[in-house]
């Protein structure tokens, strides 16, 4: 298996739903429809990473590379080697190539890049320690996240959901936490409440890898090793408000009628503002758990399956998961991966949708 191939084995491919069939809702609903949940996030990239992706294919293009080589792995340009080989050479280069921008990151002046570098390490107590004496609530949140993820570690027991909401009392997703870590329902919907009140959520998905990104001449080739990290570290955060839920209402409606129409309300306000794909197909499945009738759901599960299926067809276009992985593919992936720090991926692909209507637009347009 490739780099590529294990880059989206880990991620997009492991989606967390049922495996039937879908197709789009016959109900009116557009990809930019989904996208008009309202726009999240307070981080901008410093740069547009199609306009870095397109810079760097033309300058590769420029310079006449062979194309049917696994981009920034020339340890595996040999057509002779075994399967096996090929696969111990890139899990080398990558575990090298992690080492590598770990060992920058942790000396940049921030708090966010030695963060980076110590989650990237496996550094527990070094994340810990930062995280304790920030008040920059993404790193707080990461360092917590990894610790959930994570074998327990004693440094762990000091970072709490309720000391992220301190935070950024105004970020939905940390009273996600909140309410997925309570231990009983009364303090579960409190938080579950404090989210819907929330004016807005501030994402921890993309956050390493775009921290990665910004480090000087890391290009997107470069970076992939990072991104084949970061995907099973980001898929966790799709589940945070469908856990939260559960916390506080279970996993069937409520016998109460005032309780189940409480639970039915924050299981929409969460759906709403849930700027994942796949995080919105599993909150609409628990807002149906939960009694939520078909026709107050934003949009039906058939639909969010297929808006997710779309998304990373558009993502990986031109990935063959038994082939190579070239640079272009390679670009796009981690364009539109950065793309999604900005209000989640289905934002990040109704821009992506944009740009393509604009470009087509201009090559119809008659030239003068």
């Amino acid at each position: 298996m490739t780099l590529g191939a294990a880059l989206l084995a880990v991620g997009w491919f492991a989606l967390p739903w049922d495996s039937d069939s879908a197709a789009p809702s016959a109900a009116p609903q557009t990809a930019d429809a989904a996208a008009s949940t309202p726009h999240f996030g307070t981080t901008r990239a410093a740069h547009n990473p199609w306009d870095l992706a397109a810079e760097a294919t033309r300058q590769a293009d420029a310079t006449q590379k062979p194309a049917q080589t696994d981009c920034g792995l020339p340890v595996v340009a040999d057509p002779a080697l075994s399967e096996e080989e090929r696969d111990r050479r890139v899990t080398q280069y990558s575990e090298e190539r992690i080492r590598q921008v770990a060992r920058q990151l942790l000396n940049a002046p921030d708090e966010l890049g030695p963060l980076t570098g110590a989650l990237l390490m496996e550094d527990l107590a070094t994340a810990v320690r930062i995280a304790q004496g920030t008040r920059d609530p993404v790193v707080y949140g990461l360092a917590l996240r990894h610790c959930s993820l994570s074998v327990a570690t004693p440094a762990c027991k000091t970072l709490s959901p309720q000391q992220w909401a301190q935070l950024d009392p105004s970020n939905a997703a940390a009273w996600w936490a909140v309410a997925a870590a309570s231990r009983d329902q009364t303090s579960a919907t409190a938080a579950m409440q404090r989210a819907a009140n929330a004016p807005g959520l501030v994402s921890l998905n993309g956050q390493m890898l775009k921290r990665a990104a910004a480090l000087p001449g890391m290009s997107p080739e470069a970076i992939l090793p990072i991104l084949s990290v970061t995907l099973g570290l980001d898929a966790a955060d799709s589940l945070l408000g469908s856990q939260g839920l559960s916390a506080t209402c279970g996993r069937v409606p409520p016998g109460d009628p005032d309780r189940r129409a409480l639970c039915e309300d924050l299981a929409l306000s969460t759906l709403r503002q849930q700027p994942s794909a796949v995080g919105r197909v599993v909150l609409t499945r628990k807002a149906e758990q939960l009694g939520v009738h078909a026709d107050r759901l934003p949009q039906s599960p058939a639909f969010l399956k297929q808006l997710a299926r779309d998304i990373e067809a558009a993502r990986s276009a031109g990935f063959e998961p038994d082939g190579v992985m070239g640079c272009d593919v390679v670009r796009r992936i981690v364009a539109f991966d950065l793309d999604t720090v900005e209000g989640g991926d289905i934002a990040a692909y109704a821009r992506f949708q944009q740009r393509r209507a604009a470009s087509s637009a201009a090559a119809s347009a008659p030239t003068l």
